[in-house]
């Protein structure tokens, strides 16, 4: 019997480790992904690594936005997210890692508008979104991520400071 887990799921994303400082502890459950701002998803399976490597290591490296303000909320459905009426910069990165991988459209669907976003955890309300706009969020390295048996693992990490290092 083949026990090889394959990932459902994998993303590009910045970790924002400071959206969940100002949430309830444990608000996202272990497991989960937590606090991120999601550049591409689905991406590449683990196994292509190596392959796209350094490219990413290349687009990351110009990608200088180190914080933004989170302005205003919506929703996808049920789930509620954060955005930012100043995410031109965020949008244009989204754009070029879109055009670089053409075979990966976002969330599986081609042509629809991508939108720079802070999922918030399961359950949070319109109120409790609120009480959260005007934080500035810290956005950490570009990551890729996937989703594994035991919950999301990182792949690999790319400096998104303007100087390109590959940490991971």
């Amino acid at each position: 019997m083949n026990t090889t887990y394959t990932p459902t799921r994998t993303a590009l994303v910045f970790m924002t480790p400071n959206v969940e400082d100002r949430l309830p502890a444990n608000a996202y459950p272990p497991g989960t992904l937590g606090a991120h701002l999601t550049v591409l998803s689905p991406f590449h399976q683990p196994g292509a690594v190596d392959r796209h490597r350094s490219e990413l290591a290349e687009i990351a490296s110009t990608f200088t936005v180190r914080e933004l303000v989170l302005d205003r909320f919506g929703n996808f459905g049920e789930t509620i997210y954060l955005g930012s009426s100043s995410d031109d910069e965020i949008v244009r990165f989204t754009d070029k890692v879109i055009a670089m991988y053409p075979e990966m459209p976002p969330y599986g669907r081609p042509g629809i508008e991508t939108i720079p976003h802070v999922t918030l955890p399961t359950g949070t309300t319109p109120a409790a979104a609120s009480a959260l706009l005007g934080m500035t969020i810290e956005l950490g390295p570009l990551v890729w991520v996937a989703e594994q048996s035991d919950g999301w693992q990182i792949l690999a990490t790319f400096e998104a400071v303007g100087c390109g290092n590959l940490t991971h």
